[in-house]
């Protein structure tokens, strides 16, 4: 099966751009593969200040370590590089690709850097003219036509690619030309734009080769809440919730874990092969099945490795057994989705908890010396000036060792976004034309001055007294001295350059 968009190219830009190609591809032994994370550029739609993106750090691209991985096991060469750990400097990237010259170029895409993505693919195309470029990422899911009618992409992926896309490079190197088997894949036609259906998708996880770490430099990777190199990894794919403000497809709604024996020997190679001390969990909520979860603590609590780890969760899915758990197993910090200290907004949000889980969550991490990341939403629809106050006191009341503060943002194909052009408070189809170069604007707030109201929260939750004092307690605040400071200076001066008034 296989989805037709009726686009406006031209048949012959619709064959020149991938035949030409495809055979040149197929005359070469063995294809090189490159798979890159995009420069940032334009990216006026974050949900976070430059302030506060100067201040996390930064995490190995996960998802091109997982390509990678298939990618070698499928027998080809492959190299990753991260436009996000180079300086973001577009020289770098020039000379790298001049120096290795891929075949085929992979660019991961999140809607809110298309621009950046974009910027790279121009880039590519113009040092390396004949590689065959394929853009993946969630934004496939919803921008596949309008992303491949831009004649840097030659093809896309819509979903979990690391079978596909190594379906897809076979196809290339034997120069069969038949993509029609392959799922998810999205490429030009005479007749439009083609979504091959299903999309991509992995039911056993299992089956997964381990991340590709051993190509990127693990040691340009940092969190400030971390010790040494920090590396990502999943227990499980999926989000059976539904909050307002997240893009749900119902692909991503099926939770599928791996064996926990598999997950302990993925960690085990990372400890042993890269000398792993600190692990980024990226599930969406780590302890979502509990008896896994346990059974999974119990393992690695077993192994006895010199392991630190912190992860996601939900308020309603931890209890004191979970969290005990967690902190005997090496869990230094759990991150927690609050978003509001309404329950009002809450109920708005399509959440499915409420203040007082958040606060029993919270209590439950500090009293086992876990330490919390806190999540808030500002300004999200029917937020007052009153609401607004009364979740920057809750964050203040319930004390998580860390809080940020985000905009609303309504990102494409969320509850959020629809309530809000329905509204008439941003335009309509922003998002399409954004991707399509028609509209160069911000998205504006959908509270006024949410922005600044933003920077507020920061500003009074970091530098309230009691908040320094409960820092200045603690030995770990001294031997940081001078990173926290950095940090405090950042938050004092953030800064949204969006919009800050509806329209």
């Amino acid at each position: 099966m296989e989805k037709i968009f009726v686009s406006a190219l031209s048949r012959s830009s619709l064959e020149g751009s991938a035949g030409i190609k495809l055979s040149g591809a197929t005359m070469r032994p063995k294809l090189k593969v490159l798979l890159v994370r995009p420069l940032i550029r334009e990216y006026i739609n974050s949900q976070s200040s430059d302030n506060f993106e100067s201040s996390i750090g930064l995490v190995p691209p996960l998802n091109l370590c997982c390509l990678a991985a298939a990618v070698e096991q499928a027998g080809f060469d492959v190299l990753i590089y991260d436009c996000e750990a180079s300086d973001n400097n577009e020289n770098l990237l020039e000379t790298f690709l001049a120096k290795n010259k891929p075949d085929v170029v992979g660019v991961s895409i999140i809607t809110t850097n298309f621009r950046g993505a974009l910027y790279t693919a121009k880039t590519i195309r113009r040092v390396l003219p004949e590689a065959v470029i394929v853009c993946g990422g969630t934004h496939m899911m919803i921008f596949a036509s309008e992303t491949l009618s831009y004649p840097e992409f030659d093809y896309g992926f819509a979903g979990e690619a690391e079978k596909p896309f190594t379906g897809f490079l076979k196809a290339l190197q034997d120069g069969s030309g038949d993509f029609s088997g392959i799922a998810g894949l999205v490429r030009k036609s005479d007749k439009g734009v083609i979504i091959n259906e299903s999309y991509g998708f992995n039911q056993d996880l299992d089956i997964l080769p381990f991340p590709a770490y051993h190509l990127i430099d693990l040691s340009r990777y940092r969190m400030p809440n971390a010790k040494g190199n920090v590396i990502s990894l999943f227990l499980s794919r999926g989000c059976p919730f539904n909050c307002g403000f997240c893009f749900r497809n119902p692909l991503l709604r099926k939770v599928r874990f791996k064996s926990i024996d598999r997950a302990i020997e993925e960690i085990g190679y990372m400890v042993e092969k890269h000398k792993v001390c600190s692990i980024n969990f990226v599930d969406e909520t780590i302890s979502l099945k509990k008896s896994y979860f346990l059974e999974f603590c119990d393992k690695l609590i077993s192994k006895k490795w010199d392991l630190e780890w912190q992860a996601p969760t939900r308020v309603n899915n931890i209890d004191e057994e979970i969290v005990s758990a967690a902190k005997k197993a090496g869990c230094h910090t759990f991150r927690l989705g609050i978003e509001s200290g309404s329950d009002e907004i809450l109920k708005k949000i399509d959440k499915g908890i409420d203040t007082a889980s958040s606060r029993e969550a919270v209590r439950l991490c500090r009293k086992y010396g876990i330490k919390t990341v806190s999540y808030f939403i500002i300004g999200y629809l029917g937020e007052t000036e009153e609401t607004i106050k009364q979740t920057i006191r809750f964050a203040k009341t319930i004390r998580p060792d860390y809080a940020a503060f985000f905009p609303a943002t309504p990102m494409p194909e969320t509850q959020l976004s629809r309530e809000c052009e329905e509204l008439r408070l941003i335009p309509k189809d922003y998002w399409r034309d954004f991707v399509l170069g028609r509209r160069n604007d911000s998205l504006p707030f959908i509270f006024p001055n949410a922005g600044g109201w933003v920077a507020k929260a920061y500003r009074q939750f970091y530098f309230s007294p009691l908040y320094i004092l409960r820092k200045a307690g603690r030995v770990e605040f001294y031997k940081d001295f001078f990173k926290n400071l950095k940090i405090a200076i950042n938050l004092w001066f953030m800064k949204f350059n969006r919009k800050s008034s509806v329209l």
